[in-house]
Formats: structure tokens, C-alpha cells, sequence
């Protein structure tokens, strides 16, 4: 029974993590959906790094990283390799940020947008409060959350096993 709660316990914590990560990526989205005004000034798009990246699409071997340049450069004529990635990778993490990607280039399917609502709801119905403590003025500090540091001991976990 103890084993079965620490697994579960374990399963909550990496949700948790899952939810700040995808919810960065969930905001990357919705603010990919937004036309920047004008005036505005965007990194510049490397044609190098974009066309690596788009050769690493069609092989399946591409990164987090790759796919953020694909999204960045607007590169859409790589939305039949990433539909392709996606329905083969095996990899949650990678599939999820393929459907961000294509959801960023708003792609119509909306089997992409329910991945990513059904990747994150773990972590948005889990009960861990935020790992991450802030000063006053709202900036992250380099240590545990209290709140954070209490639920691991109250649920017999280590801070490394949590996140």
C-alpha cells in the first residue's frame, strides 16, 4: 500500500514539473497566435539553423530546440513532417511540443490542441503545490517553496524524487 501511494506520489510531483514546463509552452502558443504590431522586434530567424532543423523533422531526429526554430521561422511547409513526427513518436514530451507547434501555426486539426489539454491535466488537477519560492517582489529564488519542502516530507518523498 506505502509503495503504491510513493509511486502515485512520485506520478503527482512530475506532473507538477510538467505543468510549468508546458504551461511556458501553452503561453508560447497562445502568444504564436497573436500578430505582433508593428514596430515590434523579433530575434532574427538563422536560415541555417531553420534548414538543419527542418532536415532533422523529416528524419525524426529532431529536439525541442529544432522544433522552437521551426515555430520562430513560421516554417510551415514542415506541417506534413510534423504530423508525421507526431503521430509516430513514441516520446510524451516530444509529442506535446509538436502539437504546440502545429497548434502555433494554427493548424485546423483539433486532435493537436486536445493533446496538449490532455498532456497537461495531471499536473493541473494534482494537489503539489509550486516547487518554486519568490521574494517580495515576485522574483524566483534559489531554493524549495515551504509549502513545497512540507507537501514532499508530509508525502515521504526527497525533493529529487518529486520534481
Amino acid at each position: 500500500m506505502l509503495a503504491k501511494r510513493n509511486v502515485r506520489d512520485r506520478n503527482t510531483a512530475s506532473n507538477v514539473v510538467r505543468l510549468f514546463m508546458w504551461c511556458a509552452l501553452l503561453a508560447s502558443t497562445v502568444n504564436g497566435q497573436v500578430q505582433s504590431s508593428p514596430g515590434t522586434q523579433a530575434r532574427p530567424v538563422d536560415k541555417a539553423r531553420v534548414s538543419d532543423a527542418l532536415a532533422k523533422v523529416k528524419t525524426g531526429t529532431q529536439s525541442i530546440r529544432d522544433l522552437e526554430q521551426i515555430a520562430h521561422a513560421g516554417a510551415t511547409e514542415a506541417i506534413p513532417d510534423l504530423q508525421h513526427q507526431f503521430a509516430q513518436s513514441p516520446d510524451p514530451d516530444n509529442k506535446a511540443k509538436i502539437a504546440q507547434v502545429l497548434v502555433r501555426f494554427k493548424h485546423s486539426d483539433e486532435s493537436y490542441w486536445n493533446s496538449l489539454v490532455q498532456y497537461v491535466t495531471p499536473a493541473v488537477e494534482s494537489d503539489t503545490p509550486c516547487p518554486m519560492s519568490f521574494d517580495t517582489k515576485g522574483e524566483a529564488k534559489n531554493e524549495l517553496s515551504p509549502e513545497f519542502t512540507a507537501w514532499v516530507e508530509s508525502h515521504k518523498l526527497s525533493p529529487e524524487d518529486a520534481l
